[in-house]
């Protein structure tokens, strides 16, 4: 089912990015949420777009080269999917677009962000970012709801330990520097 135009197109054109680790290569990613489509039963134009899906915002592709090399249906949803760094309110739109997304375009979204998900704690980025992270995930998860029930069930037990994780880093973070033995009072910085 995945398309080896589509594969290779992808693979060059994401040649040297990496993920947020700082090591693994960043087409792993579209990979695995090309993947992840397919498992959950997406058109092949959909497992494309999967492959294709940070092409324009993160490496220069056009939505006309899109539409040359793999035709409309396949540009239009990476299209669907498509914020580019530096679009005014980004986390926002990418919430509030979901309404008008087609039920591939859905599936494509819900597959990217339970990568993204899953991903998170290796990424090297401080705690803040991680968790605003976390949370614009949760949002934009809330916002599929009802587009696979799989992918979500994932998406759901992942983010589920990745909070478990993040609360624990800010527990730990916060409790620096408090003497051990020692009770925190509220007039101390406790809660």
């Amino acid at each position: 089912m995945i398309n080896g135009k589509a594969y290779r197109f992808a693979k060059a054109a994401h040649e040297g990015q990496l993920r947020g680790d700082g090591s693994t290569p960043y087409f792993n990613h579209v990979q695995t949420v090309a993947l992840l489509v397919a498992s959950a039963g997406g058109s092949k134009a959909a497992v494309d777009a999967a492959l294709l899906h940070d092409t324009i915002e993160d490496c220069g592709v056009t939505y006309q080269q899109l539409v040359d090399e793999f035709g409309s249906e396949v540009a239009n949803l990476v299209g669907e999917v498509t914020f580019p760094a530096g679009t005014p309110n980004r986390k926002k739109l990418q919430v509030e677009s979901v309404r008008g997304m087609t039920r591939q375009a859905r599936l494509l979204k819900l597959a990217d962000i339970r990568a993204n998900v899953h991903d998170l704690l290796s990424a090297q980025w401080d705690l803040e970012k991680k968790t605003k992270c976390l949370r614009h995930l949760i949002n934009m998860r809330n916002a599929l709801r009802g587009t696979n029930e799989l992918l979500e069930a994932e998406f759901d037990v992942i983010a589920l330990a990745v909070t478990d994780i993040l609360s624990t880093e800010l527990l730990t973070v916060a409790l620096d520097g408090v003497p051990e033995g020692k009770p925190m009072r509220p007039s101390e910085g406790g809660v």
